[in-house]
């Protein structure tokens, strides 16, 4: 196949809502880019998080910058920044930070390709994408792809509640049955029927936002924790004599599928996109950059003070090295990760979703029955509590979902997706936009190859 040039060119700063369809070559019709439209939308899907928080709805209001920020800032922080200082001792501090740039202007990148595409073609998701562009077969391998990235995040994201748990459960004070595995899983259940199950349930993204919002505040509190532990033990006595600036050939390429796997939130763009007021490409990408800027700060930080921290004591996740029940700030951080990781959770289950809907024909979760939508939410979050319990570690899964899905989720297909929506040429383009699709789409390649490949190699090793 090679990228189609007869369709015609559409302002990408401009919203239509008469789109043609690339399949079909009829005309879909969007709705209309109103605020009146967006305000009776508003009305009807009010959630219960929003009636409780309607005194301050004007500070996070449904579809505004506010909101899309803090959504794509909460589908991007989660488990992943607790293994960045890893990601800095396998690349070095030199690396890992010109990664942590490239990756952040990719994925910012991506996004606004991803929306022009949308806005071109009236497809509404990567599986509609995939079918519309690549062609029949493509769209079940893309369902496939989002479906694996996303609910095995989800499982992570309860391992990872576990994790955080582990070290509050096992103090001396701490009763005989919470101390052992069992109890600690029942207070895992508890935390994912109180929280991460009801944030699961609702059809809307947007009702995510207070959440999300209170999800990105706890991660800044956090890494501020991070900061001050660092500064009063690691750095005590000065920067350690071990630290690498630049790591070696796989260690680099370990932290950069790890960066990958972290910067992942192209999923859930389409939802933002289409809750937003007034949606067009400029727009987005202005949320977006800041969205990924205040990430890319905030991985930097993390990254480097819990490496200068720690040193060649990193392996894994950065939790294992802290000990929350000696510090009272830590402990609290390490709430606040539980409660930002049931965010995260409740976002990754909405594409898990959207690709069994897209299989079974049912469209987008908008278009789904809530009580249908009611049932698979809660099948997919218990499926995932269960899978979480039974499996004791979680990190050659995030490998694997930063080396194979990330790499064609996060850069192959969207740079396709731009290629094969029309008028995909230098002329049209320029040469900026011409030449980083292609880059995109080599670097996808390269870390799906090499990346799965080092991922399945390293665990052969052990």
């Amino acid at each position: 196949m090679s990228p189609r040039a007869t369709e015609p060119i559409i302002n990408e700063d401009e919203h239509p809502t008469l789109i043609p369809s690339l399949s079909q070559g009829n005309v879909l019709e969007l709705p209309p880019d109103s605020d009146k439209s967006t305000a009776a939308a508003d009305g009807e899907h009010r959630g219960c998080l929003n009636t409780v928080f309607d005194p301050i709805k004007g500070i996070v209001p449904y579809g505004g910058m506010a909101s899309n920020v803090f959504n794509l800032e909460s589908a991007t922080l989660g488990a992943g920044i607790v293994m960045l200082p890893s990601g800095f001792l396998n690349s070095g501090i030199i690396i890992a930070t010109l990664m942590l740039v490239y990756i952040c202007f990719t994925t910012v990148y991506s996004i606004r390709i991803l929306v022009i595409t949308r806005d071109k073609t009236g497809f509404r998701s990567y599986e509609e994408m995939a079918c519309g562009l690549l062609g029949r077969g493509a769209d079940y391998f893309t369902a496939f792809l989002m479906f694996v990235f996303c609910f095995g995040t989800c499982v992570g994201y309860v391992i990872s509640v576990g994790d955080l748990l582990s070290p509050l459960l096992n103090q001396p004070s701490t009763t005989g049955f919470l101390r052992t595995s069992m109890g600690k899983n029942v207070i895992v259940g508890v935390v994912w029927l109180v929280a991460m199950l009801p944030l699961s349930l609702p059809k809307e993204i947007n009702s995510l936002r207070y959440a999300s919002a209170v999800g990105v505040f706890f991660i800044v509190f956090f890494v501020i924790c991070m900061i001050v532990h660092a500064a009063m033990n690691g750095l005590k006595d000065g920067i350690g004599s071990d630290i690498r600036l630049v790591g070696d050939g796989w260690g680099i390429l370990n932290g950069f599928t790890l960066f990958v796997f972290a910067f992942i939130c192209q999923v859930n763009c389409f939802e933002v996109y289409e809750e937003m007021k007034g949606p067009t490409p400029r727009r987005m990408t202005r949320d977006s950059s800041v969205a990924m800027s205040m990430v890319g700060l905030l991985y930097f930080l993390s990254g480097i003070f819990g490496y200068l921290d720690f040193g060649n004591d990193l392996e894994g996740s950065v939790l294992k090295l802290y000990k929350p029940q000696d510090d009272v700030m830590m402990a609290i951080g390490y709430v606040g990760i539980a409660i930002k990781i049931c965010g995260g959770f409740a976002i990754c289950i909405q594409p898990s979703r959207d690709a069994i809907y897209y299989v079974l024909g049912w469209g987008k979760t908008s278009d789904v029955d809530s009580w249908k939508n009611l049932v698979v939410s809660g099948v997919l979050a218990t499926l995932a509590l269960v899978l979480g319990l039974v499996l004791p570690s979680i990190e050659v899964v995030f490998n694997f979902l930063g080396s194979f899905c990330g790499g064609f989720l996060a850069f192959i297909l969207p740079a396709l997706y731009y290629m094969y929506a029309g008028n995909f040429s230098l002329k049209e383009v320029g040469w900026f936009n011409y030449a980083v699709t292609y880059q995109l789409l080599i670097v996808g390649v390269f870390a799906v190859v090499f990346g799965t490949a080092l991922t399945i190699y390293d665990e052969v090793k052990k």
